[in-house]
């Protein structure tokens, strides 16, 4: 059965069908001359091989691969992807591992992780994990080239649940019954986001707070998402993302929020013959600025306020790439820009990477802790980064199940020219919602008077 889905999944990605002659095991040479390998750093190879761990004692920093197994030295990747997916409750990841002269335990240095694309396609999963397994190498000698030594990362690299499957039939079989399962309940699914506007509760409220929220009405054939709020003259002004089913692109809008409570009439703000969202605006030195999600186009556009709140105007291309959500903070003097740059053709595969510059119109300088992320529970973000009892915090969209399918707020520790730290400080999920049908929560801000969130809904047509 194992061989058949092997081949199932080939003609279904058009890849190369398995060869039962290719595992031929490749002889692999020790070195007995100690001097010719003395002064190695790092020995790298794609995949832990027990006769390879001899050569460890040579790097100063050990023997490094990677892998999907939780446990990489004992049981087949193979086995531990199937049985990730037959979970089917958390991402498809992957961990950077090392040993080290004295130590022959494998220690765990870095995880990656994307949601799954496929509950069925062994395949799929690994391609779209594939951007990030090649990053993964490159992010972590950085580290190591900066601090001279690396350590495992805790807050970001928790073990995965997943283990290895005793009979690969039976798993097969069981995914094949809970994919027809999905799919019959998905059928005439529709699936829209809703904004939410609500009073600032007290500074010192829960995070997974989500009770008395005001739902805003989407124009027909569409619907809003991705809230930013600002306040301007005193008066309270709220951006949001306007899905346009007809044109299947977003723009932006805005709206007032009168101190009544009432929401004024929905206006057009921007758009563009590409995708728009996100509009996450800020003002700086009398000037109202706006970096909408431009990732469709391969950029990050700054916008300028002409005539606050509906005339705007480019004011440069900040970056030229697919990167998405960019989130700017203004700290300690320089402008720190937070944003996702997304790779492979579906964008599953994000690493949040961090900016900085002297003005917002400035030229970027990548900090030297980028990539902060390559973690689908964290890797974009999800709101304006505030201030809470003194402590910095980052919303941040969990992906790990779905796309928005929650938000994770995370403490920045220590943000400086040299060194990022952050840690996890509390979450919003949609299950207080779940009655009224909702499954994903996405964007969360607040600013002046009010708080904004959206949330994603799904009824069955008809």
């Amino acid at each position: 059965m194992w061989w058949a889905y092997q081949r199932l999944e080939a003609r279904m990605g058009g890849g190369a069908e398995p060869d039962e002659e290719s595992n031929v095991s490749v002889p692999i040479s020790i070195w007995n001359d100690e001097s010719a390998v003395a002064g190695w750093d790092v020995l790298l190879c794609p995949d832990f091989d027990a006769r390879l761990m001899d050569l460890a004692q040579y790097a100063q920093h050990g023997l490094w691969w990677i892998s999907t197994d939780p446990h990489p030295a004992r049981t087949p990747d193979a086995r531990c992807e199937l049985g990730a997916m037959l979970q089917a409750s958390g991402p498809f990841r992957t961990s950077l591992w090392r040993v080290r002269r004295g130590n022959d335990t494998p220690e765990q240095l870095e995880t990656v992780s994307v949601r799954q694309v496929s509950s069925f396609s062994r395949r799929a999963n690994l391609a779209a994990l594939a951007p990030l397994r090649r990053q993964l190498w490159l992010a972590t000698l950085s580290r190591l080239q900066c601090d001279g030594t690396i350590a495992m990362r805790s807050a970001d690299t928790e073990d995965s649940k997943a283990r290895a499957v005793n009979f690969a039939g039976a798993a097969l079989a069981r995914m094949v019954v809970r994919q027809f399962r999905v799919r019959r309940r998905l059928r005439n699914r529709i699936e829209a986001w809703q904004v939410g506007v609500r009073p600032l509760r007290d500074s010192g409220a829960l995070f997974h707070d989500t009770a008395g929220y005001r739902w805003l009405d989407a124009p027909k054939d569409s619907w809003l998402a991705d809230p930013c709020p600002i306040v301007v003259d005193g008066r309270t002004w709220l951006f949001v993302e306007k899905y346009d089913a007809q044109r299947s692109l977003g723009e932006i809008c805005c709206c007032e929020v009168r101190g009544d409570g009432t929401i004024g009439p929905l206006m057009d703000v921007l758009r563009k013959p590409y995708h728009l969202s996100y509009p996450h605006i800020f003002c700086h030195e009398g000037e109202i600025f706006m970096v909408p999600e431009t990732g469709a186009n391969n950029t990050v556009e700054l916008y300028r306020a002409a005539d606050f709140p509906l005339r705007w105007e480019l004011v440069r291309v900040l970056y030229r790439g697919p990167a998405f959500d960019t989130t700017v903070l203004h700290y300690n003097d320089r402008f720190w820009f937070f944003t996702s740059i997304a790779d492979g053709p579906d964008h599953v595969a994000s690493q949040l990477s961090l900016f900085e510059s002297t003005r917002p119109d400035g030229d970027w300088c990548m900090h030297p802790a980028s990539p902060l992320s390559m973690d689908a529970r964290w890797s974009r973000c999800a709101g304006r980064v505030f201030l809470q009892d003194g402590r910095l915090i980052r919303p941040a969209q969990d992906c790990s199940r779905i796309y928005g399918g929650a938000i994770s707020f995370r403490e920045i520790v220590t943000l400086n020219e040299r060194e990022y730290q952050e840690k996890v400080a509390g979450a919003i999920t949609p299950a207080t919602w779940a009655q009224a049908g909702a499954i994903g929560v996405h964007t969360y801000d607040r600013v002046g008077p009010i708080e904004v969130i959206d949330r994603l809904m799904s009824w069955r047509e008809g």
